[in-house]
């Protein structure tokens, strides 16, 4: 087998190793590994239904699929009413649903996102990207000022 091949050129000739056996009567794994130069403990693992490693979710992911479903709902529905999410809302919003989603008990605590967590959440969704805000114009902030506008309608 020749060395430093790409991972997505071995996967290819896997899928098409796995197609030429299935069409095979007596399928000779060993054989068509060395046909296609691939590893032949790979082929097997995939001629069982394992998926490749590309296939397969992260392992160490603070959050489950439907966790971090929430939290994409959650920005949706932060958008949808216009109000814009700050990356310590987004963390804020994972860790509340880790620890209502943690069994209570003393010895071990609910487990949190770090603060980079958040910038790799909008990082993995598209839809959401971090826009910087702009000062409010000096005008506009003094219009919220109560005293301004009560000695406005005093006159």
């Amino acid at each position: 087998m020749t060395s430093l091949k790409s991972y997505s050129e071995v996967e290819a000739r896997i899928q098409l190793a796995c197609q030429s056996l299935s069409a095979s009567s007596t399928p000779n794994i060993a054989a068509v590994a060395r046909e296609f130069d691939i590893p032949q403990g790979r082929l097997r693992r995939r001629l069982k239904g394992c998926q490749s490693r590309s296939e397969r979710s992260s392992v160490n992911r603070k959050l489950s699929e439907d966790e971090e479903l929430g939290v994409y709902l959650y920005l949706k529905r932060l958008d949808e009413i216009g109000v814009p999410a700050r990356l310590s809302m987004v963390s804020d919003c994972a860790n509340s649903i880790l620890q209502k989603c943690h069994a209570k008990d003393d010895i071990n605590p609910a487990p949190t996102v770090s603060s980079a967590w958040s910038k790799r959440f909008l990082s993995r969704y598209p839809e959401f990207h971090i826009r910087k805000q702009k000062t409010i114009d000096h005008d506009r902030k003094n219009a919220h000022d109560p005293d301004i506008i009560s000695a406005w309608f005093a006159c």
